[in-house]
């Protein structure tokens, strides 16, 4: 198209002030397109524009985290132990140790809009049996139920599936990366229980530093103590998650060895 067309389109293309009457806002000035002195459509009141768009992004937003969920949901379900994981399930009289991080953890759940907002971490660690799993898949599941998008998953099929990307086309490391770095909330269990090599340490590094980024949290479940929690995800990660974190110690012994009644 010539500069000149170009000049004409632009000449025949005005807008100017108009005063409508909006049933919501009132009285509004708006501006309304006109092509050669004509009307090109009715002027709309902006206001109602922009909340409209704001609720198409909201349903869009929605629908995307429902489907990530149930994906979520039916990968924990398909174990018949953690499908057992919620609050509800936490019986005080069996596991009266358990009482105080209980109450942090369902704190945490009934406030996620702000620990969401603050980007507030969790560190739960300690020995095995402790209930650790139980609270994280409880906190992730809860959040599911509030309409954020939630992932709860192992350090061992994490470092699984990216090794499998290595020669499966079918596994892609940068969609599983994405899926972690985008979630309102993460959970990343069995800290600890691979090698600890430079290679993983990086990765942890990269979804944990790109959360930060986000302000968005990050659980992290791990049986070692602080120091060695530290050797397995390196200090960079470490000291991210320590700048806003709620640190938990499961000091008590485990909860497996506890009697229970058969059914």
């Amino acid at each position: 198209m010539s500069a000149k067309k170009i000049n004409q389109l632009i000449e025949n293309y005005t807008q100017e002030d108009v005063t409508i009457s909006c049933p919501i806002h009132g009285q509004r000035k708006v501006k309304a397109n006109l092509w050669k002195g004509k009307h090109i459509s009715k002027p709309k009141c902006e206001k109602c524009e922009k909340e409209k768009m704001i609720k198409e992004n909201q349903l869009k937003t929605f629908k995307e985290n429902h489907l990530k969920n149930q994906g979520l949901l039916e990968s924990i379900n398909k174990f018949p132990l953690l499908r057992k994981f919620n609050f509800e399930s936490y019986n005080e009289d069996m596991y009266p140790e358990a009482k105080h991080t209980y109450d942090q953890m369902k704190n945490y759940a009934n406030n996620f809009e702000k620990m969401i907002e603050n980007a507030v971490n969790v560190i739960m660690y300690g020995g095995v049996g402790t209930g650790k799993t139980f609270f994280g898949i409880s906190l992730i599941k809860e959040a599911v139920v509030q309409g954020y998008s939630a992932k709860y998953q192992t350090t061992y099929d994490l470092f699984n599936e990216i090794k499998k990307s290595f020669s499966d086309s079918s596994f892609c490391y940068e969609r599983v990366k994405k899926d972690l770095i985008d979630c309102d909330i993460l959970c990343l269990d069995e800290i600890g229980v691979t090698y600890g090599t430079e290679f993983e340490i990086n990765v942890l590094f990269e979804i944990i530093n790109q959360r930060y980024m986000l302000c968005k949290p990050t659980i992290i479940i791990t049986n070692l103590d602080i120091q060695n929690l530290t050797k397995a995800i390196g200090i960079r990660s470490l000291d991210r998650l320590m700048e806003t974190c709620l640190n938990i110690k499961f000091d008590y012994p485990s909860l497996r060895r506890k009697p229970k009644k058969l059914k």
